[in-house]
């Protein structure tokens, strides 16, 4: 499966430690914090900053929480 959502190159793309199969995050120039269902075509959850994205996953145990500079 193909996710095309960003209107520019994503720099950062990071899968759920854990649940790996079906959560990741991706995050680039276009200043938007893409979060996905592996399971799905489209993003689930959109968030626009004011900056460029670079992302990763803060918590190991934890798939909710990740964290992005």
């Amino acid at each position: 499966m193909e996710y095309e959502e960003h209107e520019k190159w994503a720099w950062s793309v990071d899968f759920s430690r854990t649940e790996p199969t079906i959560l990741l995050v991706s995050g680039n120039d276009d200043c938007k914090v893409k979060i996905w269902c592996t399971k799905q075509e489209t993003s689930v959850i959109n968030i626009d900053m004011k900056a460029n994205i670079s992302l990763h996953f803060t918590s190991p145990q934890d798939h909710n929480t990740c964290s992005w500079v």
